[in-house]
């Protein structure tokens, strides 16, 4: 499945920036937002500093920055003068480079934004991503369409015209103007009454499109990157290039034979990591993919084949009384079924899924309290069974894509947590050590060849 981002590409969408607004100076707290998983529903401000606490996230801090070209001109004239070592220096640390030709604004400003991974206080992440803006045209209109934003509250759309937001580790973050403030994509799962469910009619087709403008396409899609690409980006690690620094060395003293070893044994590992990172993409990709027919209703009660990837939080589709695999997270509101759940729990007994409580408007649907009413994506359902021969087991789409629960399976394969990070932090500190230490013999080896030639 694509998350948001991939859906915005595919379907070739007019990107571009929002009018920006007066200019203001702002305060250097105030552009910097904390993303916590610690609490729900709740957005507390403390001072000028905003803390969105959400659910199934790490906590992310987040800030804003914006090209200054004058700057970007001069480190783009720093790169070429240092033959390059600058650019392979800010690539291997790209809050460097943004710090570099980006300066610091409000979030509502900023056209790339840092954001701050931490793992137990001890370990810090940065990744640097672009903020994009959404704007729904049709080759028909001159004016952009209503967009449907999710609401950052609980259930409900807001009608817009674009939408700003930016992508990180398959999760995608909205902004909301009022609050000023970036909040993460959920779907009909979040802070939603259970009677809700009860309540939904099922989308046309023109609005179920509209729904994947933001949604995307209810697919996983995991990174198949050429051999080429792994290759050039093994190459660049600081441990190979320190190596191809040794081999200079050793070749301009004539250590021919120690330098063919270096080689040989760096080309061995640069072969082997690639071939196993490829391998691992590949087995994944085979593992998660899957695309079904399932039927869905309508708005005017008529039921409709679609693929299971045009599929978005809140459509109504049918489970077949023959079983199926799911495609996405759906709650039960017609019927029962029973679902075989061992791909996701291990467990090989089948449990019985009944429908979700409708009459209590203040019980809010919650996954661990209402597990026994949730088809998860990846289960297998074996049975279903309706109210009567003819009725058929209904059940509401809550989440699509990463937002499943396989999804999120498949995110922390994709990016999980570090556990050596103090053995890695060591590794590049050695790294460091042993390039100030090859720098000096490089050094004193042209000195000495100078004062050689000089004779």
């Amino acid at each position: 499945m694509r998350n948001a981002v991939d859906a915005v590409e595919d379907a070739s969408i007019r990107m571009g920036r929002l009018p920006p607004p007066p200019p203001y100076e702002p305060d250097p707290v105030a552009s910097r937002t904390v993303l916590n998983e610690n609490l729900e529903n709740e957005i507390n401000i403390i001072g000028k500093k905003k803390l969105l606490k959400s659910k199934n996230l790490t906590p992310l801090h987040v800030s804003g920055y914006r090209l200054v070209k004058w700057k970007w001109l001069l480190t783009s004239l720093a790169m070429m003068l240092t033959g390059g070592l600058l650019w392979l220096l800010l690539y291997w640390i790209p809050q460097w480079k943004l710090w570099f030709t980006h300066e610091e604004v409000g979030l509502d400003r900023a056209d790339t934004i840092l954001v701050e991974d931490e793992y137990k206080r001890d370990y810090k992440r940065y990744y640097v991503v672009k903020v994009k803006i959404l704007m729904h045209r049709t080759p028909t209109m001159s004016t952009a369409e209503k967009i449907p934003m999710p609401k950052h509250t609980g259930p409900g759309f807001n009608l817009v015209e674009t939408v700003r937001y930016f992508s990180v580790k398959k999760e995608t973050y909205l902004w909301e103007a009022t609050g000023r403030f970036f909040y993460p994509l959920r779907g009909l799962d979040f802070n939603t009454p259970t009677p809700h469910f009860y309540e939904q009619t099922g989308f046309t087709e023109d609005e179920q499109a509209s729904m994947r403008w933001v949604y995307g396409y209810n697919d996983i899609l995991v990174p198949n990157h050429s051999v080429a690409y792994l290759l050039v980006k093994e190459v660049l690690n600081p441990f190979y290039i320190f190596q191809v620094a040794s081999v200079i060395l050793w070749t301009s003293d004539e250590y021919y034979y120690y330098a063919a070893a270096i080689v040989i044994m760096s080309l061995g590992g640069i072969i082997s990591s690639v071939y196993q990172t490829r391998e691992n993409q590949e087995n994944l990709r085979a593992t998660i993919q899957s695309t079904e027919k399932v039927t869905v209703k309508r708005r005017d009660d008529k039921f409709e084949t679609i693929s299971s990837d045009c599929l978005v939080p809140g459509d109504i589709i049918v489970v077949p009384p023959e079983g199926c695999e799911m495609t996405c997270d759906a709650v039960l509101i017609f019927g029962n079924a029973i679902v075989n759940e061992s791909m996701l729990t291990g467990e090989s007994v089948p449990v019985t899924k009944t429908v979700i409580p409708r009459h209590n408007r203040s019980e809010v649907f919650n996954d661990r309290d209402h597990q026994r009413h949730t088809l998860f994506r990846g289960t297998t359902v074996v049975q279903t069974r309706g109210t009567s021969l003819t009725s058929n087991v209904l059940a509401v789409v809550v989440r699509t894509g990463f937002l499943t629960t396989k999804g999120n399976l498949v995110k922390s394969i994709m990016f999980p947590a570090p556990v050596d990070f103090k053995f890695e932090e060591d590794s590049y500190k050695f790294v460091g050590f042993l390039t100030m230490v090859a720098s000096i013999g490089f050094g004193y080896t042209c000195y000495r060849l100078v004062n050689k030639m000089n004779k």
